[in-house]
């Protein structure tokens, strides 16, 4: 795994729970789940009708099965998240960590606007970027060590 696939995965699972969320809110649509609440109390009645009107409890399943696969992908981005922010401070220069923040942690893809935000020239933030990914993987060289010990 090279340094930008291991500070892209915080992306990665962020995409994945987003789709996630997709996909339950259509399978949610698709099987007729219907939302009743009267507005007073805040409590909210689910009913799950099929094309024939009645419960499904294989509907019902998989609606859970794709809310508890959601939660655990949150609780596993938040901890990869503090994981990957905690490496990044490892680094030295402050500049390296504020550039690899941005781009892996918050997700801004364009450098054109981190170095503006940063006020820095787009070509000197490009050239730091590389500095920073070089620094991370010297700082943290048991994550890019295959077990051949290369």
């Amino acid at each position: 795994m090279t340094v930008k696939e291991y500070l892209s995965q915080l992306d990665d699972l962020n995409k994945k729970i987003r789709h996630k969320k997709q996909e339950l809110k259509e399978a949610k649509r698709n099987r007729g789940i219907v939302i009743v609440s009267d507005g007073t109390d805040g409590k909210v009645q689910t009913s799950f009708t099929g094309s024939t009107g009645k419960q499904t409890e294989s509907q019902a399943l998989r609606i859970v099965s794709l809310e508890e696969d959601i939660e655990s992908k949150i609780i596993e981005y938040m901890e990869l998240k503090h994981e990957l922010i905690d490496q990044i401070h490892d680094l030295k220069d402050g500049l390296c960590i504020d550039i690899l923040y941005h781009r892996y942690v918050r997700s801004e893809k364009n450098f054109t606007k981190i170095a503006c935000d940063m006020g820095y020239s787009y070509k000197y933030i490009i050239n730091k970027h590389g500095e920073a990914l070089l620094a991370f993987e010297k700082t943290h060289q048991e994550l890019f060590t295959d077990e051949s010990g290369k």
